[in-house]
């Protein structure tokens, strides 16, 4: 987030692919819901959508450079997925392999929210420490079971993951 400065050029948010697992490590479709105007817009084809794309070749970038104003919004993207498809969240892997990228992770938080109850939080991460390709949210088993056990009429429009730099 801005509060976090912009200093060093750290207020960029890329990433490869945003995964969400279930309990067997089986992929969950993710489908974009929202993102901030400079994630939307990309730069060079770097758009929100990449990042569920299953293709780690592409990426997301919010839009920067000659006439794009630099520090002026909280970057973010707003991914949804439907667990009355039976699937058990279990973890959130997010995949950045650029130098770059990797260095800018730091303070970036992973969401999760319930659009029914106007996007109530219901856990939240920051990536403290980035040493490899990926990072791994592995949920804490009250998050899941508190997931679990959503009424159906409450997950109507799915659940939601956010990832705001």
């Amino acid at each position: 987030p801005l509060s976090a400065g912009v200093r060093n050029n750290r207020h960029h948010l890329s990433i490869d692919e945003l995964v969400a697992l279930d309990e067997k490590d089986r992929r969950i479709p993710l489908r974009l819901v929202d993102a901030s105007a400079q994630v939307t817009q990309g730069r060079q084809g770097r758009v929100p959508s990449n990042a569920v794309d299953g293709d780690l070749a592409t990426r997301t970038h919010n839009n920067f450079g000659p006439g794009v104003r630099y520090g002026v919004e909280d970057h973010w993207m707003q991914f949804s997925f439907d667990p009355k498809l039976g699937f058990h969240l279990r973890k959130v892997r997010v995949h950045a392999t650029h130098h770059a990228a990797k260095q800018r992770m730091k303070g970036v938080k992973l969401s999760l929210l319930l659009p029914s109850k106007g996007n109530a939080l219901i856990a939240q991460k920051a990536i403290e420490f980035w040493g490899d390709d990926v990072f791994d949210w592995d949920l804490p088993l009250e998050v899941q079971k508190q997931i679990g056990s959503l009424p159906l009429d409450e997950v109507v429009d799915g659940l939601q993951a956010k990832v705001e730099e």
